[in-house]
C-alpha cells in the first residue's frame, strides 16, 4: 500500500512539473495578440514563383481532409528550380525544438514518397508550431526533439515532378497564417515581391464563401487563391533585342483579354501574351513591314504560313553553349503571334540569336511559357541586362511592371466591364513607350 502511494505521489509530481514547465507557458503564450516575431524566412524566396493564400481552395482540406478550406500556404517553385529535391533550401524560421517528424502520404509516379513533414515548436513562443511539408531531410538527418536555431538548414523542398511544398502554423489549437507571425522587417521582403499587405494572403470568410458561390472548389481552384510574385529573377536568356524599340508605341499588361491565345491558366480564358503596339507614325500601317529577329538561339517548334490570318512562330530555347534543349530539364517556349515568317523557315530548324525571323504588323504578341507546371513569364524578365537597359530607358520602371496578379487583372476587367476577348485601346491595359 505504501509503495502504491509512493508511486502515485511520484507520478503526480512529474505530471505537476510537466504542467508547470510545459503547459502553463503554452497557455499564457496563447493569450493576447498573435506575436510578429519571426525574423528569418523558411525558404529561399528568390526561387519561388507564386504563393497560395490562407483559407483557399488549393490542394485539399486543412487542418484535416474534411475541412472546407485549406488553411495553409502553398509555395510554388520557380520553373528553373523545380522538379528537384536538392535545390531549394528549407530553414528553421526561429529557435525551436522539433516535436514531430514523419513521412508524407503523397507518392511520386516512381513510388517514392514526397519527403517528410516537420513540426517545430518555438522556444520564444511555445504556443506556436510551424509545420513544414514535403521536405527532404536526408542531407541533414534531423531528429525528433532536436533543438534548432533560426536559419538553420533543415533540408530541401522535395519538388520533384513539379510539385509545390507548403507551410502551416498553429497557435494553441488554432491554425493561423504564416504571414501573421512575420516581423515587419521580414514581411518587407515579401512586399518587395509584390505582396502588398498581410491581408492579401489571408482570405476572409466572406471571400472564401464567394469562391464557393462562383463554383470553385478543391477540384477547380479559385485562380485568385494564388499570388504570382513580382521582381522575380528569371534565367536571362534573351541576349538580342528582337525589334527596333524606336518603332514601339505601347506595351500591354499581362494577363489580359486583348487577344485570344487559348490559355486557360486562371480556369478562364485569358491571354498571357504581352501585346506590342507599334507607333503608327513610324511604321507602314498596311501589312507586315517591321523586322523581328530571334531573341535567342532556338529550335523552331512551329511556323505558320504567312497566308494565315494571325500567323505564329514558336521558338524552343536552346542553351547555345551546349546545344541543350532545356533549362534544368525544363522546356521553355517563346511564342510570337501576328508575325509573317521569312521564306524557307521550317519546323525543327535551328536559328541563331539575332537572325531575321520575319516581319510584324502594327500589333504583335509575345508569350513566354515554361512547361512542366506551366508558368507564364513576362518577356522582359528573360532579358539579359544589356537588352533590358534599352527597354528600361523607354518608360519601363522594372521587369515586372506589366505583370499582373489575378486580383489586379480581375480589377481591370471589372473596370472596363467585359468578360470576353475584346481588343481595347483603353489606357488601363497599356504602358506607353517614350521613343
Amino acid at each position: 500500500m505504501r509503495k502504491s502511494i509512493k508511486w502515485v505521489i511520484i507520478v503526480s509530481s512529474i505530471i505537476f512539473i510537466l504542467f508547470i514547465t510545459w503547459f502553463i507557458p503554452i497557455i499564457f503564450d496563447n493569450l493576447g495578440p498573435t506575436p510578429r516575431f519571426v525574423e528569418e524566412d523558411w525558404t529561399e524566396l528568390d526561387k519561388i514563383y507564386a504563393i497560395g493564400k490562407f483559407h483557399s481552395t488549393l490542394g485539399h482540406g486543412y487542418p484535416d481532409d474534411n475541412s472546407q478550406y485549406s488553411d495553409k500556404h502553398y509555395f510554388i517553385p520557380l520553373f528553373n528550380w523545380g522538379n528537384s529535391s536538392n535545390k531549394i533550401k528549407v530553414f528553421s524560421p526561429f529557435e525551436g525544438r522539433i516535436v514531430n517528424i514523419f513521412w508524407e502520404k503523397h507518392r511520386f509516379s516512381d513510388g517514392t514518397i514526397q519527403g517528410h513533414q516537420i513540426w517545430i515548436e518555438s522556444v520564444l513562443h511555445p504556443s506556436i508550431i510551424v509545420k513544414l511539408f514535403h521536405i527532404n531531410i536526408e542531407p541533414t538527418n534531423l531528429k525528433i526533439f532536436q533543438y534548432v536555431h533560426a536559419w538553420q538548414l533543415l533540408g530541401y523542398m522535395d519538388a520533384r515532378e513539379w510539385c509545390s511544398t507548403d507551410i502551416a502554423v498553429t497557435r494553441g489549437f488554432k491554425t493561423i497564417s504564416w504571414f501573421e507571425i512575420l516581423s515587419n522587417s521580414l514581411f518587407e521582403k515579401y512586399k518587395e515581391r509584390g505582396i502588398i499587405s498581410r491581408e492579401l494572403m489571408i482570405k476572409t470568410e466572406q471571400e472564401a464563401q464567394e469562391s464557393f458561390a462562383m463554383g470553385y472548389s478543391f477540384s477547380l481552384s479559385d485562380p485568385g487563391d494564388y499570388v504570382l510574385l513580382k521582381n522575380t529573377t528569371f534565367p536571362q536568356i534573351i541576349d538580342n533585342n528582337f525589334i527596333n524599340i524606336s518603332k514601339i508605341g505601347a506595351i500591354s499588361y499581362m494577363p489580359n483579354i486583348l487577344y485570344d491565345t487559348e490559355d486557360n491558366y486562371f480556369n478562364e480564358n485569358v491571354s498571357w501574351s504581352v501585346m506590342f503596339k507599334l507607333n503608327p507614325n513610324k511604321v507602314n500601317p498596311n501589312g507586315y513591314s517591321t523586322e523581328f529577329k530571334a531573341p535567342f538561339t532556338a529550335r523552331i517548334e512551329r511556323v505558320d504560313s504567312p497566308s494565315f490570318k494571325n500567323p505564329v512562330i514558336i521558338l524552343r530555347y536552346i542553351n547555345s553553349t551546349s546545344t541543350n534543349y532545356t533549362i534544368n530539364d525544363f522546356e521553355l517556349d517563346l511564342e510570337i503571334y501576328n508575325i509573317s515568317a521569312i521564306p524557307n523557315i521550317t519546323n525543327g530548324e535551328i536559328i541563331k540569336s539575332g537572325e531575321l525571323l520575319g516581319y510584324v504588323g502594327k500589333y504583335f504578341n509575345i508569350e513566354c511559357v515554361a512547361w512542366g507546371n506551366t508558368q507564364y513569364i513576362p518577356v522582359f524578365g528573360l532579358m539579359n541586362n544589356a537588352v533590358w537597359e534599352k527597354w528600361h530607358s523607354q518608360n519601363l520602371n522594372n521587369r515586372s511592371q506589366m505583370a499582373l496578379n489575378y486580383d489586379e487583372y480581375r480589377a481591370k476587367v471589372n473596370q472596363y466591364g467585359y468578360s470576353t476577348y475584346h481588343f481595347s485601346e483603353s489606357p488601363i491595359w497599356w504602358i506607353n513607350i517614350t521613343t
